[in-house]
């Protein structure tokens, strides 16, 4: 086996030059842009040769601040053949924490892979900073390099023991760890990657990932290996509608998704029976977090369903995905238990089920996974000591990595995951230790204690901060605000909480330390009074809190109802798995058919409604309580593609709510819900400001249609013009998505159209700009 994936691409592109390799597809705030393998490999020799005249030779470590763009294949494929231990991480990233990774790495040089953020990452990193082009950079003189900077032998000839990329995950001691992996193991995997997902030279891959995440790596290199095409997916965040259309036009062959954005689109498939997969499209691959028996069952009983599902599992120590379960497409061929089978072992490696003395557990029983084989990483970057624990020596010699997850085995040698030995979790597929967000905490001005507790399960897992200060807070919700903002500066988005609370003091346990089981657990906690609790703004109550869910609504009646849209909104939000909210919504939905239906006074929905007025007067009312609830169960969800479809939801949802009689007060409220999302989708946006929450609240309906007012497009012209066109391209995609929502309502084309024209105007712009 060639252990340098760089030699064996440029082989194929010596002899395929004109093959395309890459393509960005054309949105409405970019022109789009591809190159064919040849113009690939000019691009990183290029790059490459810049690279050696900064200094960088064989064996070093450079950094890659990426976004989704060509850019970052020719930034990996110069590093690769230069010889250089590439980093990638997320453009979005916050600048503190790419110079803490640079630091952990050792990188002196950081390539910028970011049309969108150039500048301001150009800014930022300084003289470390390279900036990546998909052509012959430039010298100082404005001429490209010449053959005296070429460095010697392009590709430099590789070890298998060499390091090939350093990727970082979260640390438990509150720097990020770099998990080490070298070119042997990584080559490994990616031909058999190619083989598991059927990968040829006629194979188009789309590359969904973030660059910081391992998975990118495993979309980009194998396809490339097989002489296939990468579609990057750039900046924007696609529904179904807009993915399958991506996926036509481009020829897509296979989609390798997040669970939860996996989840979201099933949901979606299962409400609009009408969406297909193109021809083109042949295998669906999700990863990252647990996946449910019922999301698939969604899946497989949509058209969606004909294309093949695959569920992959992997710890970043066991070089991206270690096993692979195939979901069974017959009728009740799926297993049973709730959460889907993570499968068996890819070759190059082998599961074990262990107890706590290192021993086998028989099939059926309870263990922890550990992972062996030669597709292991080396370690972590500068940490032995936690290199020596997380990867021992079995008793029987072989060396392991020891994942933390508990599993267990069938007969037949198929795995399913049953949860963590430890704290670490994963929120939208990002790997969480707690104990970093809660040394963050501590750094932050006022805090004199912090601990971290996770609220939900699975895909709705979300953090919860408990913090001491050193002054009452004054505005809780202010004060929390600033602590999430102080936060959203040094960590990734999904390491921020969803919630603080605050307190007088800790618990603690008889050893001394923190008692986090006392503070998970509602009603546990009262030392020191009741906790003042907030979410990112004072409109989220603790869980704790929160009145109980009314129990699920009764069938609606066969005849359109008022509240047959909002119910129609319920089941959509359970398809994707919001069960409380959808029980919430549904509750609404009968106190408006009961407020319309009938001329007495309606009974009231105890703790989440309330009717005022009688007979044509009678209005439906959402009490305080009840919106903070429905905020509280949105406020899970930490992943930006969920989250922007819920402020669309809400919005749709309030428009509608505006023409029922007595819903004026429940649209508002729900729309507010919408609004209050806004600092959490900012957040999750990389600072990107959430127009469509914004946009949507002067919304107004005037002679049954829904109308955007003269001044609310002014202002939202004005603030993309704020923007730097990273967020600004993102906002405009935000707007297009909602205009194409709005559309779908006949009462709200005026608005949709007001919409489109000012995304079209601030894209025409945008891209005068860029050229």
């Amino acid at each position: 086996m060639d252990t340098s994936l760089a030699a064996r691409v440029l082989d194929r592109a010596a002899r395929e030059g004109d093959r395309t390799a890459v393509e960005l597809p054309r949105t409405p705030g970019s022109p789009g842009h591809s190159l064919t393998y040849g113009a690939l490999a000019g691009a990183a020799r290029d790059l490459a040769a810049e690279l050696h005249r900064r200094g960088a030779r064989p064996g070093d470590t450079v950094a890659l601040v990426a976004a989704s763009v060509p850019e970052l294949v020719v930034a990996l494929l110069a590093t690769a053949g230069a010889g250089l231990v590439c980093a990638p991480l997320d453009d979005a990233q916050p600048p503190a924490r790419i110079r803490t990774a640079m630091r952990v790495a050792g990188a002196g040089i950081a390539l910028v892979a970011s049309p969108e953020r150039a500048s301001y990452w150009l800014a930022e990193l300084g003289e470390q900073a390279v900036l990546v082009g998909s052509g012959p950079p430039r010298g100082d003189a404005g001429q490209p390099p010449g053959d005296a900077g070429q460095p010697p032998g392009f590709p430099v000839p590789v070890a298998a023991q060499d390091p090939a990329y350093l990727l970082f995950t979260s640390g438990s001691t509150g720097v990020p760890k770099g998990v080490r992996v070298a070119h042997g193991p990584f080559a490994r995997h990616c031909e058999v990657a190619a083989e598991a997902y059927g990968l040829t030279p006629g194979s188009v891959t789309l590359q969904f990932a973030s660059p910081g995440f391992d998975v990118a790596l495993e979309e980009i290199w194998p396809t490339l290996l097989s002489g296939g095409r990468i579609v990057l997916r750039g900046g924007g965040l696609w529904s179904l509608p807009e993915l399958l259309d991506v996926t036509a036009a481009h020829g897509i062959t296979m989609w390798q998704l997040p669970t939860a954005y996996w989840t979201l689109l099933g949901a979606e498939a299962a409400v609009r029976g009408d969406l297909r997969p193109p021809s083109s499209l042949s295998t669906v691959l999700i990863g990252g977090e647990a996946a449910t028996t019922a999301a698939a069952r969604r899946w497989l009983g949509s058209p969606m369903g004909a294309v093949r599902l695959l569920n992959a599992y992997g710890p970043t120590e066991g070089v991206v995905t270690s096993t692979l379960y195939e979901v069974p497409r017959e009728d009740g061929a799926l297993p049973p238990g709730e959460i889907l089978p993570i499968g068996r072992p890819l070759p190059g490696r082998s599961c074990l089920v262990l107890d706590g003395e290192l021993r086998p557990v028989p099939p059926g029983g309870a263990g922890e996974l550990f992972v062996t084989g030669p597709c292991l990483a080396d370690g972590y970057e500068g940490d032995g000591a936690a290199t020596g624990r997380a990867f021992p020596t079995l008793p029987d010699g072989r060396r392991a990595f020891r994942t933390g997850d508990l599993v267990t085995e069938s007969a037949d040698g198929v795995l399913v995951y049953h949860g963590r030995r430890d704290r670490q979790l994963k929120i939208s597929g990002v790997r969480v230790e707690p104990g970093e967000v809660e040394a963050a905490l501590a750094d932050c001005a006022g805090v004199t204690a912090a601990a971290v507790t996770v609220a939900g399960e699975g895909d709705r897992s979300r953090l919860v901060a408990h913090v001491v200060l050193a002054e009452p807070p004054g505005d809780p919700a202010r004060r929390a605000g600033a602590l999430r903002g102080e936060l959203a500066g040094r960590l990734p988005a999904a390491m921020v909480p969803a919630r603080v609370e605050f307190h007088d003091r800790l618990p603690r346990t008889v050893n001394d330390k923190v008692d986090h089981h006392a503070l998970a657990t509602p009603g546990r906690y009262r030392e020191g009074g009741e906790p003042v609790t907030t979410g990112a703004t004072a409109a989220a109550p603790s869980a704790a809190t929160a009145p109980p869910a009314p129990p699920p609504a009764a069938a609606p009646p066969a005849a359109p109802t008022a509240g047959a849209p909002v119910r129609e909104f319920a089941r959509t939000l359970a398809q994707a798995e919001l069960a409380d909210a959808a029980r919430e919504l549904a509750a609404l939905a009968d106190a408006l058919d009961t407020a319309t239906a009938v001329p007495e006074r309606p009974a009231p929905v105890p703790g989440w409604v309330e009717v005022t007025g009688e007979g044509e007067d009678a209005a439906v009312s959402m009490v305080p309580a009840g919106v903070s609830r429905l905020y509280e169960e949105l406020c899970r969800i930490a992943d930006p593609v969920r989250l922007r479809a819920a402020v669309v939801l809400l919005l749709n949802l309030s428009v509608r709510l505006q023409q029922v009689p007595g819903g004026a007060q429940a649209a508002a409220a729900v729309m507010q819900c919408g609004a209050e999302l806004a600092p959490v989708l900012e957040a999750v946006n990389g600072g990107a400001p959430p127009l469509v929450g914004r946009a949507a609240l002067q919304l107004t309906v005037e002679d049954e249609q829904v109308l955007l007012a003269d001044e609310q497009a002014r202002w939202i012209t004005a603030e993309l013009d704020r923007l730097p066109p990273g967020p600004r391209r993102r906002s405009v995609l935000g707007l297009a998505a909602l205009a194409e929502q709005l559309e779908a309502d006949p009462d709200a084309t005026r608005a949709a159209q007001a919409l489109r024209t000012v995304a079209a105007d601030a894209a025409r712009a945008l891209e005068e700009e860029i050229r």
